[in-house]
This record gives C-alpha cells, sequence and structure tokens, in this order.
C-alpha cells in the first residue's frame, strides 16, 4: 500500500468526492492519505458523478480507481478521463485489495442464489463462484459498499454481497467467506485529480498520456522517457494507452 503522504497543516481541508458510498475499496485508500481523509469526504453514486463534481467545483479533488492488478483498466473511468473532462491527475495510490462475501445474519452460504457486486469485484473471484456458487446469479451494484448496503435492506434469505469486509461491518452483514479473490497480491491503483495544480516537488517527472488518440494529461512518476503500456500493472488492457514525458 502507498504510503500516506504527511499532512500540511498550512494548506486548508480540502473538499474531496470519491467513488462511494463509505465503506468502498476507494474509501479505504483514500483514508491512507492523512492529508485527504482529513478532508470534507463526499460520497458520490458513481465515478462520472465524482469527475463531474471536480469539473464543476463542488469539490477540490476526486479519488477513483483507474486500475486493478488482477481485471487491468478500470475502463469506465479511463474513458472518464480521456474523452469526458480535463483534470490533471494529482497523485496515485495503490491498494491491497481482499473481497469477501457477506449476507444478512442466519443466511448461510449454501442459501445464496443470488450475489451482488459490480463487476470488477465479481471477475477478481470467479474461481471461487465457480467452486461454491455455481448456480447462483450475479446482478450488478454500483459498488461493493453499494451491494453490501443493498444486501442489508432487502429481507431475502438467498442474496449476498462481494464487499470489502469493512463494508460488512459497517452494514450489519455476516461474512460467509473471506479472502475469496483469485489470487494473492489482489491490488487496485486509485489516482487523485483535480482541475489545476501540480504535484510536490518530489515527483520525479511530470508525464502526459494519450488515450484512445484523446490526450489524458497526468501528473505522476515516469521511469523512463516513454513509459509503455508493459509498465501497467497488467497490460493485456492497456494497448491504447501511451505515455511519454512532456
Amino acid at each position: 500500500m502507498t504510503a500516506a503522504a504527511p499532512p500540511d497543516e498550512s494548506l486548508p481541508s480540502p473538499r474531496v468526492g470519491f467513488f462511494g458510498p463509505f465503506g468502498t475499496f476507494t474509501e479505504q485508500a483514500l483514508r491512507t492519505q492523512r492529508d485527504l481523509a482529513g478532508g470534507d469526504l463526499q460520497a458520490y453514486r458513481t465515478v462520472p458523478d465524482v469527475l463531474d463534481a471536480v469539473s464543476s467545483g463542488e469539490v477540490d479533488l476526486g479519488f477513483v480507481p483507474i486500475e486493478n492488478s488482477i481485471e487491468g483498466m478500470v475502463n469506465f473511468t479511463l474513458d472518464a478521463l480521456a474523452f469526458d473532462h480535463d483534470l490533471l491527475i494529482q497523485r496515485e495510490v495503490v491498494l491491497d485489495i481482499h473481497m469477501c462475501l457477506a449476507a444478512r445474519p442466519g443466511v448461510a452460504l449454501e442459501d445464496v442464489k443470488e450475489i451482488l457486486s459490480i463487476p470488477v469485484a465479481t471477475a477478481q473471484c470467479h474461481r471461487f463462484l465457480r467452486e461454491h456458487l455455481p448456480e447462483a446469479d450475479v446482478r450488478v451494484a454500483t459498488s461493493t459498499a453499494g451491494a453490501a448496503q443493498m444486501v442489508s435492506k432487502d429481507v431475502s434469505p438467498h442474496l449476498a454481497a462481494i464487499a470489502p469486509r469493512v463494508a460488512a461491518e459497517r452494514y450489519g452483514l455476516d461474512v460467509l467467506a473471506d479472502n475469496i479473490e483469485d489470487h494473492d497480491g489482489n491490488q487496485t491503483r486509485f489516482v487523485v485529480v483535480a482541475r489545476h495544480g501540480v504535484p510536490a516537488a518530489t515527483s520525479p517527472s511530470i508525464f502526459s498520456c494519450t488515450a484512445r488518440g484523446t490526450r489524458l494529461r497526468c501528473m505522476s512518476p515516469c521511469p523512463c522517457s516513454t513509459l509503455s503500456a508493459s509498465h501497467s500493472m497488467i497490460n493485456r488492457r492497456t494497448q491504447a494507452l501511451r505515455c511519454c514525458r512532456k
């Protein structure tokens, strides 16, 4: 996990929008950054909602997921940044990801017939689902924490969510199975975006990214004069992303 940035007490607390609701991996990653965690945190329903809030000035910073070590790029984030917004990436944060299967108290694993989560999360747990719940229907939620929240409000004895343990605890669910992700070392990369501003001078370099023919302006460490897709966490889904030092 990326080390937390030290707070700068000389600066006002930022308004930070993040992909919610409370209890998401995004919130967990955000809270590792002490200078951001002490700000005015505002949860938004979708990543585009976060980016819209940053663009409009409703919040100062946005905190969103952009890449997973198993599933590759989070395409809806990349597309929104590339095509719909003119925002600068200020920082990246990497968080270790552990999934659990959670349900209302009294529901057992063998009772589960429907599973709620986001496609990125269910894709990271294919093996567990095939081995333990091969007949279960998978339904789409807006986020992993949103899935836990929905399950907590549904009286069905057959519904469960794939979500962070912290979300299960927040919404009063029992954990039926923990660490159900397919691979060890599962990580997600998040980015902090803003309308303007330059990252701290400690950043080794600044680079711009061209995504699908549209300029995605980024500010982040770059290890060489040309950063190809192979330097990503995973390269299968990043062939359209080329980064080169300004």
